[in-house]
Formats: C-alpha cells, structure tokens, sequence
C-alpha cells in the first residue's frame, strides 16, 4: 500500500526523490510532511524549502525559481547555496517537538546519520513548465549527495519522462467517506459540538473523498450555527462554492 512505500521509503538509509499524486484532499501534503519529519529528524523545519508551482503558472516566481535551480558562483548567498550542507548544522537545532511517524529516529546518538540534509517539496508539479522541468531534473542529478526532491502533483501525465524516471510515484486515493465521516464525528465530539447525522451524511457525500473540503464545510455551518438545520446546509451546499467558504471564514 502507499503507506507502507511511504514509511519504506522515509526510514530508508538513502531515501528517494518521491512523487505524491492524487486527488485534492486525499493527504499528499500530509504524506510528505510525515515524510519529511522522518527522513530529516527534529530539524527537518530549518532544511525542508517549499515552493509552490502553481505560483509560476501566475508568473509570480519564475525568475525566483531559476535563481534557485541555477545558483551563480555567489559564495553561497543564493537561496540554494544558504541551504548547502556546509551552511546548516543539525547541532543548532534543537530536538524537541513532535515524534517520528515511523516510531523511531532513524539516526542520532550511535546511530550514525543520514547522508541528506535538505529537501525540496514542489507542490503541484504538474504546473511547471516544460523549460523549468529539464532544470529540476539537472539539479536532481547534480544535489543528489545532500539533497531529496518531493513533488505533488494531480496529474503526474504532465511531468516529462525523464524527472518521472528519477522519482518513486505513490499514487494516493481518494478518502473513504467512512473516514471521512468518522473524522468529522470525532472533531465535533472533540469541540463538544451536535450535529444531525443527516447533516455530517451530506458533507460526507459532498465532499467526494476530499477531506480537506470535508473540513471546511464543517468549519462554515458550524461557524453559522447550522449543525442542527439540514435545509439551510443543503441550501448553503448547493448555492456556494469552495471559494465563498473561505469568505465565510474571514
């Protein structure tokens, strides 16, 4: 199964550049959050860069990027030479906070330590261009000693062959309604809030296995008071979109 690869993969002793794909909602983000904690230990805050591609499709950050993938001779003042294996050390950073996934560091005190000290997360991946994918692919090759790569993507189609090749796909489902039911049960007993089963039936059936839309949902009728009210809920559910939720909870 995908967390079994997942977890194969973080306690790895070299772990791989891996590729998230799914549906929105079905936990790509957290995958490699977990992922991330795991392969890099406590510190894995101070070495993980984020970049979102769906940002270049609105050419916000572009030239950002190149700089990032094709660092000059800058004595390391660019973003990907602060990020170096030379420029961190893992003895700054303190080791407090959340546990590993898997249960256990997979290095530390006589334990040796793994050879990565950063990771690069490209969300939405298949927004990139086919002139920046030839460039992560080189960069790929070129930082592998001290670097992974974790991309999410929709539609992994759009990815060139040859970055797909270097990267191990785990292809994330949709969430079971089950669980998603389960889930927002568990939140409203957990915020002492009731709401009708008929109300958490139609979010469930809604949400269409995104989780993350399941939530908020949630988040708005309970904000409007509308857990006990399944007419205003279908009512909200068939007039607004995700968009208009967000505005709610503003």
């Amino acid at each position: 199964t995908a967390r079994k690869q997942l977890v194969s993969s973080a306690v790895s002793a070299s772990p791989p550049h891996l590729l998230l794909s799914g549906p929105p909602g079905c936990g790509k983000t957290t995958a490699w959050l977990m992922f991330a904690r795991q392969a890099l230990g406590p510190s894995w805050k101070g070495t993980t860069h984020i970049y979102q591609a769906r940002d270049r499709a609105k050419g916000k950050a572009t030239a950002a990027f190149t700089d990032f993938l094709q660092p000059q001779n800058d004595g390391g003042q660019s973003l990907a030479g602060k990020m170096s294996l030379s420029a961190f050390d893992r003895e700054f950073i303190s080791v407090e906070g959340p546990p590993p996934p898997a249960g256990v560091e997979s290095f530390g005190t006589g334990g040796g330590q793994r050879p990565i000290s950063r990771l690069i997360v490209i969300e939405d991946a298949d927004h990139l261009g086919h002139r920046i994918q030839p460039m992560l692919r080189g960069m790929m090759e070129k930082e592998s000693r001290t670097t992974r790569f974790v991309m999410t993507c929709r539609a992994p189609s759009r990815l060139i062959d040859a970055l797909r090749s270097r990267l191990v796909h785990l292809r994330l489902p949709p969430i079971p309604n089950k669980s998603i039911r389960n889930r927002l049960s568990w939140i409203f007993e957990q915020e002492k809030e009731v709401a009708e089963e008929s109300v958490l039936d139609d979010i469930t059936h809604v949400a269409q296995g995104d989780l993350r839309r399941a939530l908020l949902i949630a988040e708005v009728i309970a904000a409007k008071g509308w857990l006990g009210d399944r007419s205003m809920v279908q009512e909200y559910l068939l007039n607004t979109k995700e968009l208009d939720g967000h505005k709610v909870l503003q």
